[in-house]
């Protein structure tokens, strides 16, 4: 008997922050091979732009709480991690000893209500204010400036209170990406004052007994060398940048650190290291070299994500140098889709199996490679959903998630030829790759289908989900429906699978995603006033 024919199911895949040419159809790299026991095997074409999505990426500014106007224009294109920081002010969630934890659930609740709508996540900070000698102190009424500037006994015991109280009230929270220690020094960065050894002890512990869920990081490689943390290098992209901080941390005490807490980094643009002076974030875009320097310093870092260039996306008058994103040019605007993709994870699924026909009741298997080609996993847990669609509303008839799979084991390349030190000036002469390649990632799991399942033609379809239960990590594979979930081809209950091929005009902009784009800026308006303690929907991150 003849073989049937299968064709890779094709789609058109739009970038959050460019639209492809209509005419940009993806076509199987090979037909999908036949195997006994009616499987079908799926080689999807890889989506080669940019794709949003959390934990990863160039990190936004923006004004918030979202329910300003101004927000619902430019900060969703490619963050997806926000910058929080500066509005978390100490005595913002702490007036006293005796506030408690409702007071940082208020002011939470006020800047993230709206964020669990959008496929982005929130970044943490708590400020204290600048010391002596600055205009502004964010201290408690009650905690004295002179106990907080010499670390006092006293000062201790309420960093460490207030520490638990964070913990006990944003620990699990969804919205919540990462936290980072904050709570002393300039800005909240550890410095002017530093914190004694002492005073590390108390916030390491404090840090380490009160966030189990949330990863933490902190900013100074010299400093809570006795706790895991997460790093946050100030100095990104530089040559010895802060005394070589990324240097000693990778290279030193955790050189593996990267595979299960978060590197990030702030480019100090101002330095003229690779930025250029004046904060003038066009001087990477437009110059190869400086992308290809961006690129293999987010390689060789494994780097989540940035402040990037720097206030690029700090939306607003678009300051030092960035013209506004209607007045790139294609050159500069490919640059910055190509350092963003380097950024954090980049799954691509290279092969997919599933069983093409079967009945209610009957037991099928589905399997599928993946392959991450970005600088870092992800860090969190989140479930795997395999379903069957209706062909029609795209709405799930049956939907299980995969058991023991845990996607944080997705590691993708390690080692890089050109080390630290001196090593980084040939970081813009070439682009470099991992020595040790990006591993397949074999995943498989048997399903039963449902007894009372009516017969009919489906979509068989593979989605990442968040703590809330719906799709929101994406894969970079061109078939896409709006929602999250990547459709992989057509199943027969009852019936033969008939063609495996989807229509490509069924697949959908994903720039219109209304899981990525903000909606009607007086609805989310409406959704931001809600009031009471923040209690997680479905769950928390693991």
């Amino acid at each position: 008997m003849k073989k049937p024919e299968y064709k890779l199911p094709k789609t058109i895949l739009l970038s959050l922050i460019m639209i492809l040419p209509g005419s940009c159809f993806v076509s199987a790299k090979s037909p999908p091979d036949m195997h006994p026991g009616r499987m079908v095997t799926i080689r999807p074409q890889e989506y080669n732009g940019p794709v949003r999505n959390p934990f990863k990426g160039i990190e936004s500014r923006l004004k918030l709480p979202l329910t300003e106007k101004i927000n619902t224009k430019e900060w969703y294109k490619l963050g997806s991690v926000i910058n929080l920081r500066g509005y978390f002010h100490w005595n913002t969630i702490e007036s006293h000893k005796n506030s408690g934890k409702e007071k940082i659930a208020e002011r939470v609740n006020y800047i993230l209500d709206g964020f669990e709508e959008y496929n982005c996540h929130g970044r943490y900070r708590s400020s204290p204010g600048v010391g002596t000698g600055y205009v502004e102190t964010f201290l408690p009424n009650d905690l004295p400036e002179t106990d907080y500037l010499n670390q006092t006994a006293y000062f201790r015991r309420r960093v460490a209170k207030t520490i638990q109280n964070l913990g006990e009230t944003l620990d699990g929270d969804p919205r919540i990406a990462l936290v980072e220690i904050g709570l002393i020094g300039k800005w909240g960065e550890q410095h002017h004052p530093t914190p004694t050894p002492e005073t590390q002890d108390v916030m390491g512990k404090a840090y380490t007994d009160y966030f189990k869920k949330t990863l933490v990081y902190n900013r100074n490689v010299n400093q809570f060398k006795d706790f895991k943390f997460g790093y946050f290098n100030d100095a990104a992209m530089e040559i010895g940048g802060c005394g070589g901080s990324m240097e000693k941390f990778v290279a030193g005490r955790y050189p593996d650190l990267w595979k299960t807490y978060p590197m990030e980094g702030e480019i100090r643009s101002w330095s003229g290291a690779i930025m250029g002076t004046d904060h003038n974030p066009m001087v990477v875009l437009q110059n190869d070299n400086k992308t290809r320097w961006a690129i293999n310093n987010i390689r060789w870092s494994h780097y989540s994500h940035c402040c990037l260039l720097g206030q690029v996306w700090w939306y607003g008058s678009a300051p030092r140098g960035f013209p506004g994103w209607d007045k790139l040019t294609k050159h500069e605007k490919k640059n910055l889709f190509d350092i963003h993709k380097a950024f954090g994870y980049r799954f691509i699924i290279t092969e997919f199996k599933y069983e093409s026909s079967m009945s209610p009741g009957d037991v099928f298997d589905v399997s599928f490679k993946v392959v991450n080609e970005g600088a870092a996993p992800m860090y969190y847990k989140w479930p795997v959903e395999i379903s069957l669609l209706d062909p029609i509303s795209r709405t799930p008839v049956w939907k299980e998630t995969f058991t023991g799979v845990d996607i944080r084991a997705w590691i993708g390349g390690e080692g890089f030829p050109v080390g630290p030190g001196e090593g980084h000036k040939n970081f813009q002469s070439a682009l470099y790759e991992y020595t040790t390649p990006a591993p397949a990632h074999n995943i498989e799991n048997t399903f039963r289908l449902p007894a009372d399942i009516p017969d009919g033609t489906y979509i068989i379809a593979i989605a990442v989900l968040s703590p809330k239960g719906t799709p929101a990590l994406r894969f970079a594979v061109s078939n896409y429906f709006n929602g999250g979930r990547h459709p992989m081809g057509y199943v027969g209950v009852n019936l033969a699978p008939g063609q495996v091929e989807i229509n490509p005009a069924d697949f959908d902009d994903i720039f219109n995603d209304p899981l990525c784009v903000p909606d009607n800026p007086e609805t989310i308006k409406s959704r931001s006033n809600r009031s009471g303690l923040f209690r997680p929907e479905a769950g928390a991150m693991e």
